[in-house]
C-alpha cells in the first residue's frame, strides 16, 4: 500500500518525504501502568482486565555472571516477548500514535513510517508538525524515538534533490538515499537495482553455504535446503 501510494505520487509529478521512525528498546519500554490505563479505552474491562493486569505484575528479573545472581528487581516496564499477548499489548499501547496526524502513517509492529506527497512549501510545514505531535506523543507516554536511527528518505526522480531540515525534538532528522523497510530495500528513485544486488548477494552467500555443507547429499535433500533457504531471499516482496 505504501509503495502504491508513493509510486502514484511519482506518476503525478510530486516527490514524497518519508519520516522513518526507530523505537528506543520498543518492547521493553512499555509503562504497565500506562498501558493499564489504556484498557478502558479500548473495551477491556472486568475479568479481562484483571486477567491482563495479573500477567503483567508480580515479574522479576537478575543477572547472573559467572555463577553469581545479582538480587531481583521487579519489572514494571516492557511486555513479555515471545508471545502472542504481549505483541498486541505492545500494539494495543501505540495504537493512539496516529490521533491528530494529517499525514499517512503506517505501523507494523515497532515500524513506524510518516509520508506525505510534497506539493508545496506548506506540505513541508505540515510534515514537521505531525514530526513534532509524534514527538509529543512518546514524550507522554515514554516511548522514546532513537534519534540516530530516526532518517528522512524523499523520493523523487528530480536531478537536484532538495535540502531538508526536519527536527525530532532537538536533533535534526538525517537524509538517507535508500533505508530497508521490512526487509525491501527502498531507494530514493524509487527504482529496485540496489535491493535486487542486496537480496541476489544474499542469496549467493546462502547458496554457497549450502553447496559447501551438503554436497555430498542425496539430490532431494539439497533440493529441500535450496527451496527452503535460499529461494525465500529471492521470492519475498517480488511482487513490489
Amino acid at each position: 500500500m505504501a509503495i502504491d501510494d508513493w509510486t502514484t505520487t511519482l506518476d503525478r509529478g510530486h516527490e514524497t518525504d518519508i519520516a522513518i521512525f526507530d523505537f528506543s528498546k520498543a518492547f521493553d519500554s512499555v509503562p504497565h501502568r500506562r498501558l493499564i490505563t489504556k484498557f478502558n479505552y479500548y473495551g477491556i474491562r472486568g475479568n479481562t482486565q484483571q486477567w491482563i493486569t495479573s500477567f503483567l505484575s508480580d515479574r522479576s528479573q537478575c543477572v547472573l555472571i559467572n555463577g553469581t545472581c545479582s538480587p531481583p528487581l521487579p519489572v514494571i516496564f516492557g511486555v513479555p516477548q515471545g508471545t502472542v499477548l504481549g505483541l498486541l499489548l505492545f500494539l494495543l499501547y501505540i495504537n493512539d500514535i496516529t490521533d491528530n496526524v494529517s499525514s499517512e502513517i503506517r505501523l507494523f509492529a515497532e515500524d513506524c513510517i510518516l509520508y506525505r506527497p510534497i506539493i508545496s512549501l506548506a506540505d513541508r510545514a505540515i510534515r514537521q508538525k505531525d514530526i513534532n505531535t509524534l514527538y509529543n506523543w512518546s514524550q507522554t507516554w515514554q516511548m522514546c524515538f532513537n534519534a540516530k536511527k530516526c532518517h528522512i528518505l524523499n523520493i523523487s526522480r528530480k536531478r537536484q534533490k532538495p535540502c531538508l531540515h526536519y527536527q525530532l525534538g532537538q536533533e535534526a532528522l538525517t537524509v538517507v538515499d535508500s533505508y530497508p523497510y521490512l526487509g525491501v530495500t527502498i531507494s530514493s528513485d524509487l527504482r529496485w537495482h540496489e535491493h535486487i544486488n542486496n537480496i541476489s548477494a544474499k542469496a549467493t552467500r546462502t547458496l554457497n553455504f549450502v553447496r559447501r555443507n551438503i554436497y555430498s547429499c542425496p539430490p532431494e535433500a539439497k533440493a529441500l535446503a535450496y527451496t527452503s533457504l535460499v529461494r525465500p531471499h529471492l521470492e519475498y516482496a517480488s511482487a513490489a
